[in-house]
C-alpha cells in the first residue's frame, strides 16, 4: 500500500410517541474508500520470488469505491400484542480498480497500452421495501416473522484505457471480451419465520426457517483479470461472468439456551441449501508458473451448494471470583454439483470428484479459558486467560488446488479495569508463546504469510 483512506459519515434521526406511529428512524450514510499499491518494494520481491522469476513483474494499483443509501423505518409497538415494523431503503454502489501489470511473461508492455487489468466504473442501485412483526402467542411462544423485496440494476463500462490485450490499436470491448451484456437487472426477495419456547424459567427452544437471494457482486460480474487474493493460493488472477444468477439460500436453525445461577450457555446449528451458488472455475496457469500456485478463475454459478454448521458456548461460575468458559464452532460446506467444469478438470491434465468441499472454509475451532474477576454483580476487572484450538482442515476444494493445513493452539492473556465510570483500560498479550503458525485462509502467495507472533495491546475508552 502506498495510502489508503476511507470517509464514512452515518446520520440518523429518529422520532418517537406520535400519534400515528410508535418509532420512526431515518438513516442515511456516505462511505468512499480509495488506495493505491505496487509491488515494487524490496519486502515484497523478497517474500514473492516469482515476482523477479520468471515474471519481471512491475505492477500498480489504483482503487476508488464509494456506498451511499438510506433507509426509513417506522414501528408501531402494540397493535394487539404484534410489534409491526415496516420501511424502504436504497442502496447505491459504484467502484472501479486499475491494475498496471507489466511483464514480458505476461506479453505486456507500455509500447502496446496493454497493461491494464481492470474493474471497470460500474455501479449497481438497489431500492427495496421490508416488512417485520414480533408476535407474542402466550408468555411462552413468541414467533417473528419478516419479508423484503428488493429491485437490483447493475452496468459497468465496456472500455477502458490502456485494455488492448490483442494489440490491434483499438481498446477492447470488455462486454465482448467477458462475454456477457454488461447491463443487468435482479428482482430479488426474502422471508423468514423464527420460534422461541420457554421450556421453562431455564431452558429456551428456537427454531427458525428462511429464504433469501443475493445478486452477484460488482467483481463477480465485471472483474478483467485483476490479481486479487480471494483464494489460499494467493496467486490468482480472476475473471467475473456478466451472466451470473442470483443465488438463492434456503437455511433451517435450532437452538437450545440455558440461563442457571451458576451457568449459562447455548447450542445452535443450521443447514443451508444455496441454489445457483457463486464459486470459481479453473480457467488457466500463469506463463511459467505451472504449480499450484497460480492460477486464473473465473466466477460461476453452481446448481447446488450446502452449507451446516454451528456454535456453543458454555460458562460456569466455580466461584464469585473466577469463571470457566468455552466456545465452539464448526461448518462444512460442499459443491454439490461441481461436475466437470474448467479447462483443466479431466484428463490428461486432472480428474477431480463430481462433488468436493468448497473453498475458503475455516476448520473446527475451540476456546476455552478462565476469567478471574471482581465478585460485584458488574464487574470492575476481569483477568482473563485462554487458549484457542484449531483442528486441521482436510476438507478443501481440490480443484483449486487449494492446500490441506495443520492444527494449532495458541494462547491469549488478556484483562480490563473500569477505574472510573467514565474510564475503562484494557491490555493484553496474543500468542502469547511466540507460536508460529498460520490460519487456513492465509495466502500462499511466494512464500507464504504467517500469523503475527507475541503481540502486545492496550487501550483506553472514555465517556463523557
Amino acid at each position: 500500500m502506498d495510502f489508503l483512506v476511507t470517509d464514512g459519515y452515518e446520520l440518523t434521526y429518529v422520532l418517537e410517541n406520535q400519534v400515528f406511529f410508535d418509532r420512526l428512524t431515518l438513516d442515511t450514510w456516505y462511505n468512499r474508500t480509495r488506495f493505491e499499491g505496487n509491488a515494487q518494494r524490496s519486502g515484497k520481491r523478497r517474500q514473492i520470488p516469482q515476482l523477479d522469476d520468471p515474471l519481471q513483474f512491475i505492477g500498480f494499483t489504483d482503487v476508488d469505491a464509494m456506498s451511499t443509501g438510506f433507509r426509513a423505518a417506522t414501528r408501531w409497538d402494540e397493535i394487539g400484542e404484534t410489534q409491526l415494523t415496516t420501511g424502504v431503503d436504497l442502496r447505491l454502489l459504484t467502484q472501479r480498480l486499475n491494475e498496471t501489470d507489466l511483464s514480458p511473461a505476461l506479453g505486456t508492455s507500455l509500447e502496446q497500452k496493454n497493461y491494464n487489468f481492470p474493474i471497470p466504473r460500474c455501479d449497481s442501485t438497489g431500492p427495496g421495501v421490508f416488512a417485520e412483526a414480533v408476535l407474542p402467542v402466550n408468555d411462552a411462544l413468541t414467533m417473528k416473522a419478516g419479508a423484503r423485496l428488493d429491485w437490483v440494476s447493475t452496468d459497468a463500462e465496456q472500455f477502458v484505457a490502456n485494455t488492448d490485450w490483442n494489440s490491434d490499436g483499438a481498446l477492447d470491448d470488455l462486454e465482448q471480451s467477458l462475454g456477457g451484456e454488461f447491463s443487468r437487472s435482479f428482482s430479488l426477495w426474502s422471508a423468514f419465520l423464527t420460534a422461541d419456547y420457554e421450556l421453562d424459567p431455564n431452558w429456551t427452544a428456537a427454531a427458525g426457517v428462511g429464504c433469501a437471494m443475493r445478486p452477484p457482486t460488482l467483481t463477480e460480474l465485471y472483474a478483467a483479470a485483476p490479481f486479487l487474493a480471494i483464494l489460499q493460493q494467493g496467486f490468482t488472477k480472476v475473471l467475473g461472468t456478466p451472466d451470473l444468477a442470483a443465488e438463492r439460500i434456503w437455511q433451517i436453525d435450532v437452538g437450545l439456551t440455558a440461563d442457571y445461577d451458576r451457568f449459562r450457555g447455548y447450542v445452535r446449528a443450521f443447514h443451508a441449501w444455496i441454489e445457483d451458488y457463486i464459486t470459481f472455475r479453473t480457467w488457466g496457469f500463469f506463463p511459467g508458473l505451472y504449480d499450484p500456485g497460480s492460477l486464473l478463475v473465473r466466477f460461476t454459478n453452481t446448481d447446488l451448494a450446502t452449507l451446516v454448521g454451528g456454535e456453543a458456548y458454555g460458562g460456569y461460575d466455580c466461584s464469585d471470583w473466577l469463571t470457566g468458559f468455552g466456545t465452539l464452532t464448526v461448518l462444512e460446506g460442499r459443491d454439490q454439483t461441481r461436475g466437470i467444469r474448467g479447462v483443466f478438470d479431466y484428463p490428461p491434465f486432472f480428474s477431480f470428484s463430481p462433488e468436493e468441499p468448497l473453498p475458503g472454509i475455516a476448520p473446527l475451532e475451540f476456546r476455552l479459558g478462565l476469567r478471574v474477576h471482581d465478585p460485584d454483580e458488574q464487574p470492575r476487572w476481569a483477568v482473563e486467560f485462554s487458549a484457542r484450538i484449531v483442528d486441521n482442515q482436510d476438507r478443501v476444494a481440490s480443484s483449486l488446488f487449494e492446500q490441506e493445513t495443520p492444527g494449532f493452539t495458541t494462547y491469549d492473556l488478556r484483562g480490563y479495569w473500569q477505574a472510573t465510570d467514565s474510564l475503562l483500560l484494557i491490555a493484553g498479550v496474543e500468542n502469547l508463546t511466540d507460536k508460529q503458525y498460520r490460519e487456513h485462509l492465509d495466502l500462499r502467495t511466494g512464500y507464504g504469510v504467517y500469523q503475527p507472533g507475541r503481540s502486545f495491546y492496550f487501550g483506553t475508552e472514555l465517556q463523557y
